[in-house]
């Protein structure tokens, strides 16, 4: 749940921060403004700044950290496609529930959802729903 909008649920199960790169506050640290700078691409010659600029060049030289994130990246695309065909099966499926709910023409629910003659009519037989 987001801290300051209680009505904003995350469902992520993971702690997400949001950081304000562009505020214009001046009572905050040199030292945060040259770590927000550092986030947004920005040049600085703060130590700590150098130190993690220094810290990420060296990881993104580790082949096998390389090799482990490409894996995850192409494992995550996987995931969200299939996401992606989950949700549109779903959505089509629903579409079809309302469909023979309202008595439409088999040939209508398989144009307009996608799905085939026989996906419907098991939708239908799930339902209770004769068609002809």
């Amino acid at each position: 749940m987001c801290e300051e909008d209680h009505k904003l649920k995350l469902n992520d199960g993971a702690y997400t921060v949001f950081l304000n790169t562009e505020g214009t506050r001046d009572d905050i640290s040199q030292e945060l403004k040259a770590f927000l700078d550092f986030i947004v691409g920005r040049k600085s010659a703060d130590p700590f700044v150098t130190k993690l600029e220094h810290s990420l060049y060296e990881a993104k030289q580790n082949a096998i950290w390389r090799r482990e994130y490409m894996l995850l990246l192409t494992r995550e695309q996987e995931k969200f496609a299939e996401g992606k065909d989950k949700g549109l099966q779903e959505a089509n499926e629903r579409v079809a529930v309302d469909m023979l709910k309202k008595n439409f023409s088999l040939s209508l629910i398989e144009e307009i959802s996608t799905l085939s003659e026989n996906a419907i009519r098991n939708l239908a037989t799930a339902l209770g729903i004769a068609i002809a």
